[in-house]
């Protein structure tokens, strides 16, 4: 009895756990794929790749990895050769500890330094570039550094444009300030391990919003933790995020000041992004990000190529309305030629 107690575990998960549970989520796509793992110096970056055509390089946002992309890979890898990755400190890839950096310009450093590493190891000399929420932002930062790498740049509900306001003070409510207190940019994510094997019964709790939102995709899934047939997603989110170190929630933390905004925001920096290069905002309909700084970069950017609303969606454009966010990719990123064909003929998307 002794021996088997010795062997119990609080977080229930592990890297056998996460990898048969990425599995699990991504047999929905049918286009055949890759998966390895690419070493970058002393680390290891999970890789997706998919199909034909030019590259597309998809970075995932804040406690996700490339799982999240499985409603989007069958269609996307008809028009590129789709690679996604998981970021540094996230999902399968290497976790370092990164107890040693103190400020944004580093954690920014380590994630543009990895994907640099990265795109020379798979022999990418240039790519389309797509970034949803927290990776927009890695995604506009890789770009400001290595413009020779990125043809366009497509900044899915990016987070960490906007500039916190001298007032922001007065614009949250005193419970939002005291919940604050508690519960910093990474807490959510540590949560996970603080409650152990009832973790997974968190995520059912507090993000049946999410859930919902792949239910078409898998309609064989439970949506309660009990059942016979346990929700892939969220055991996908659960053993992606379950593990130590928590790398990624630590390199994210450095990029945030109090109530959410970024400590370095990109609405100035973004306007030394290379000319050359084109550049797509996308925008969930509902979505909690200010379309605003959108509007304002168009008016001052000439290569803002479009700022697009996804329509009857919020943060997670990629799943809420996928067939706009489907076409609104292809209209960002395909050669003229190549898309005045596929929109003059829409039974061919």
């Amino acid at each position: 009895m002794f021996d088997s107690w010795k062997n119990w575990k609080w977080i229930k998960s592990s890297n056998d756990e996460l990898e048969s549970a990425e599995k699990r989520i991504m047999e929905t796509i049918t286009t055949p794929f890759e998966q390895k793992m690419v070493k970058v110096g002393e680390y290891q970056i999970n890789t997706i790749k998919a199909g034909k055509g030019e590259p597309l390089l998809l970075i995932h946002g804040y406690g996700a990895g490339v799982g999240f992309w499985c409603a989007n890979i069958d269609f996307l890898a008809q028009h590129y050769t789709v690679y996604a990755i998981d970021l540094l400190g996230f999902g399968r890839s290497s976790r370092p500890d990164v107890s040693d950096l103190k400020t944004s310009e580093e954690a920014e450093n380590l994630w543009i330094t990895s994907i640099h590493g990265w795109s020379e190891q798979v022999g990418l000399e240039k790519f389309n570039l797509l970034g949803h929420s927290l990776g927009g932002y890695i995604s506009t930062c890789f770009t400001l550094r290595h413009p020779e790498k990125v043809k366009s740049l497509v900044l899915a509900d990016a987070w960490g444009f906007a500039e916190r306001p001298s007032n922001y003070e007065d614009r949250i409510s005193l419970p939002f300030k005291l919940l604050f207190k508690f519960v910093s940019p990474e807490v959510p994510l540590s949560m996970l391990r603080t409650f152990g094997p009832f973790g997974q019964d968190l995520i059912y709790k507090c993000r049946q919003d999410l859930l919902n939102k792949f239910q078409h995709i898998f309609p064989d899934d439970g949506m309660q933790n009990n059942t016979t047939h346990p929700n892939r997603v969220a055991q996908y989110i659960y053993h992606a995020n379950a593990r130590e170190p928590a790398t990624g929630e630590c390199l994210f933390g450095l990029l945030t000041l109090p109530y959410g905004w970024a400590a370095n925001p990109l609405i100035n920096r973004i306007k030394a992004i290379h000319p050359s290069i084109d550049v797509t905002l996308m925008y969930g309909s509902n979505t909690w990000i200010d379309h605003n700084t959108g509007v304002i970069l168009k008016e001052k950017m000439d290569n803002i190529k479009d700022v697009v609303i996804i329509e009857d969606s919020g943060h997670h454009v990629y799943i809420d309305n996928i067939n706009q966010f489907h076409s609104s990719i292809l209209k960002a990123t395909l050669p003229k030629d190549r898309r005045d064909q596929l929109f003059a003929d829409p039974t061919s998307l």
